[in-house]
């Protein structure tokens, strides 16, 4: 059977609640490194601990999948621990904090072990900076590293926090209908300061988290099984509907849906939905440096080097507050950045200099056409 195919029946098996043993499966030295690629390796080690002997591969691999599986638990035990932590803290600091993204999906799953996160993504208003940094540092995280779009905080070996003054980045395109976010979600039960979304925006920001990185240079398999773990949910079908169409995703979020239902119940596959199979399989869990480089040259790499070199007004007041209302003073910005990524974010130049070097502009122009096709205008 093929590998990627054995992989997805696997991952079906488990999130529908059934570890019944595959006997074809005997291809494990390709199917332990395409978990991995994807973030789902946990998955498949769940899984070999759960058939019987006689199904199991040999005993390096189960060993190894074995100790892939006892730190993922650790990992993920740590992690629901030190939100709920980090949560109480803030309530009684008094400090607005909502929980995004990874630490929100994992309880979704029938087994949060399923469902992996590199980190912690937690949004507070910005005027209560000071405040959050304090409860923080408070708690042990001495690792502190102010950004652009986030802060991060960690605690080795496993807690990693992004702290997000804003819950997308100002060149979003959803960057406005996250503008009162606050008012989007609701105080969770006994709590004064402490915010969730609703069940049905849950799922919206999932939507629009996948079709950020969809756009940016693909996602793989955790992202598809996120959806379908949605899908199966209870939740209020209409208004969900309705608002991906006003941010134009409904057409989009059809088709990823029926890929998840394609590979993990009893979907049907059509010509698009082979295509988008495809694409997804050969991505890695944040799609691939290829495709990434491929879309920031899409335009050409002059348009790319103007982009990058002088971003706009408004993604320049998320770097430099001061210039909110003084936007004549965007040069002196501009040069005030070039002087902070040459002295502190060499990496980051390079980075960006290696995309436009090495970015295939006719690639990119094919994936932005496949986009369309898939509904993502």
């Amino acid at each position: 059977m093929n590998t990627n195919k054995l992989l997805l029946i696997i991952l079906g098996r488990l999130i529908n609640m059934n570890s019944s043993a595959i006997e074809q499966a005997n291809n494990w030295k390709e199917l332990v490194p395409l978990a991995k690629k994807h973030g789902v390796l946990q998955c498949l080690a769940y899984y070999v601990g759960a058939i019987k002997e006689e199904h199991k591969p040999d005993k390096s691999t189960c060993d190894y999948l074995y100790s892939v599986l006892l730190q993922e638990s650790m990992r993920s035990q740590n992690q629901l621990y030190a939100v709920d932590v980090i949560q109480k803290t803030c309530e009684e600091s008094r400090i607005d904090t909502l929980v995004v993204k990874g630490s929100v999906t994992k309880k979704r799953y029938s087994d949060p072990l399923f469902r992996s996160m590199s980190d912690i993504d937690v949004l507070y208003k910005t005027e209560q900076h000071n405040e959050f940094k304090k409860a923080m540092l408070s708690l042990g995280y001495t690792d502190y590293r102010e950004g652009r779009k986030n802060d991060t905080y960690n605690m080795p070996p496993f807690i990693s926090v992004e702290a997000h003054r804003s819950l997308l980045a100002n060149e979003s395109e959803f960057f406005e209908y996250y503008s009162d976010i606050w008012n989007k979600c609701k105080l969770k039960e006994g709590c004064k300061y402490t915010y969730e979304m609703s069940l049905e925006d849950e799922f919206i920001f999932n939507v629009i988290h996948l079709a950020e990185h969809f756009r940016h240079g693909g996602v793989g398999i955790r992202f598809i099984m996120d959806i379908f773990v949605y899908d199966n949910l209870d939740f209020e079908k209409d208004y969900f509907e309705n608002e991906l169409k006003k941010l134009n995703l409904y057409d989009f979020y059809l088709n990823i849906s029926a890929l998840a239902k394609y590979w993990f119940s009893d979907g049907e596959s059509t010509d698009l939905i082979e295509k988008l199979s495809d694409f997804v399989l050969s991505n890695g869990v944040f799609g691939t440096k290829d495709n990434e480089a491929a879309l920031y040259v899409s335009k050409g790499r002059f348009p790319f080097f103007l982009r990058t070199c002088f971003p706009k007004y408004e993604d320049m007041k998320s770097m430099f507050l001061w210039l909110e209302g003084k936007k004549y003073l965007l040069p002196y910005a501009w040069i005030l950045r070039a002087f902070n990524s040459l002295r502190y974010r060499k990496h980051n130049v390079k980075a960006q200099f290696l995309k436009a070097k090495t970015g295939d502009k006719n690639k990119g122009r094919e994936l932005i056409a496949f986009y369309n096709e898939c509904g993502l205008k």
